[in-house]
């Protein structure tokens, strides 16, 4: 390489589709390569491990060692929160809380933890 010069790199930008044709431009590319790599998900193709998988992320998880958070930890959460987050479904905004409203997050955060989900 001399100086002041690049070396130009070649991009893929076409790909041969199932029918034979090549893509004709960037978005047919990249929704070939969704299509092969992040297919839909259809829970009439699972095998017997994908179902069992599924069953057991919809159970929530019961352990003996489960510790509640504490207030603080809530509270450090929202605090590091950027104002203007909203935190889960309930779309609460991070913007003046305080401490005494911790208590409310906690009690959303326990029932997220146990499975729940906010109301």
């Amino acid at each position: 390489m001399t100086a002041g010069k690049t070396k130009r790199v070649a991009h893929t930008t076409t790909l041969r589709q199932l029918d034979g044709s090549l893509t004709t431009d960037l978005q047919g590319t990249l929704s070939l390569i969704i299509q092969k790599f992040a297919p839909e998900d259809n829970q009439e193709d699972d095998t017997d491990n994908h179902r069992q998988a599924r069953n057991l992320i919809s159970m929530p998880m019961d352990t003996d060692d489960d510790a509640e958070f504490t207030e603080q930890e809530v509270t450090n959460v929202i605090y590091d929160m950027g104002n203007k987050k909203a935190p889960g479904d309930a779309q609460r905004s991070t913007e003046g809380v305080s401490e005494n409203s911790t208590k409310v997050y906690n009690g959303d955060i326990q029932q997220m933890s146990q499975g729940g989900s906010f109301s």
